[in-house]
């Protein structure tokens, strides 16, 4: 789970170009499993790098910017998909990856 984790939050840090929904549900549904964020620390930098991305220069201003994309993409694409047993709100799902990003990028 942390391997997934670990990837899902390469991608949110800036391997998309275009913002994709369940990233973020995924990072929110890991966590409330029990994912630990920092247990995934030791693995991102080689992650980051095999994709070139500089995980220094990772910023949560840099995601929040990109907000309305993402909610745009999850009402578009993912609210559909989702059996009403494992629903979640953006807004809930959305605190869940700041938080984890905020981790990620101290």
């Amino acid at each position: 789970m942390e391997e997934i984790l670990a990837e899902k939050i390469r991608a949110l840090a800036g391997q998309r170009r275009f913002a994709i929904s369940r990233d973020v549900y995924d990072i929110h549904q890991l966590i409330k499993r029990g994912v630990v964020p920092a247990a995934v620390l030791p693995v991102l930098p080689r992650k980051f790098e095999a994709k070139g991305i500089q995980i220094d220069a990772v910023r949560v201003s840099d995601l929040e910017a990109r907000r309305l994309q993402f909610e745009t993409d999850w009402h578009r694409r993912l609210t559909y998909l989702l059996p009403r047993s494992q629903s979640a709100s953006f807004e809930d799902a959305w605190e869940t990856v700041l938080q984890v990003m905020q981790v990620i990028a101290k």
